[in-house]
């Protein structure tokens, strides 16, 4: 809906032309085992919320990795604590893609890259934290396009009353 092609959430707007806006946590990055750093997607109610649009939204970064290697071999994806690694950051579009694809298995096979393995391993070890994240989109989501749901029922509603006509 937000990622594909040719967007669902355009196709329908192109008739709405609505702004739509993601409230999402303005919140400091949490701590999390495993030397992740993990930022809030949806807002609590507590703390700051960022307004923001489609595109902020799918580049708002969730999950850091604080410089650590993670080195896939026949075993597995595992932490090599000889290198200081890189920093890897995924965005809400990076654990979209991968839930969709990788997790969905469309690709199979080791990780093309830092950021894939990064996730892998999140996944394997913390899959609580993936689930958490892909919580807080969807929620985001589902309020950052209810105006647009809201306008898509109103102008289907079979219920909706014609105003009436007035004579000259």
């Amino acid at each position: 809906m937000l990622i594909d092609g040719d967007r669902l959430i355009d196709v329908v707007n192109r008739n709405y032309q609505l702004k739509l806006i993601f409230h999402v946590s303005g919140d400091l990055p949490q701590s999390v085992p495993s030397g992740f750093e993990f930022m809030p997607v949806r807002h609590t109610g507590s703390g700051t919320v960022d307004q923001v649009n489609r595109d902020r939204f799918l580049s708002r970064v969730v999950v850091r990795s604080k410089g650590i290697n993670l080195v896939e071999d026949d075993a597995g994806i595992r932490m090599d604590v000889s290198d200081s690694g890189e920093v890897s950051e995924a965005t809400v579009k990076h654990v979209i893609e991968f839930c969709a694809n990788v997790e969905g298995a469309v690709h199979v096979g080791k990780a093309q890259d830092s950021l894939e393995r990064m996730l892998r391993f999140i996944n394997k070890g913390q899959s609580w934290l993936i689930t958490y994240m892909l919580k807080g989109i969807a929620e985001a989501t589902f309020d950052g396009v209810s105006p647009l749901k809201d306008a898509v029922v109103e102008r289907q509603s079979p219920w909706r009353r014609k105003p009436p006509k007035t004579s000259s």
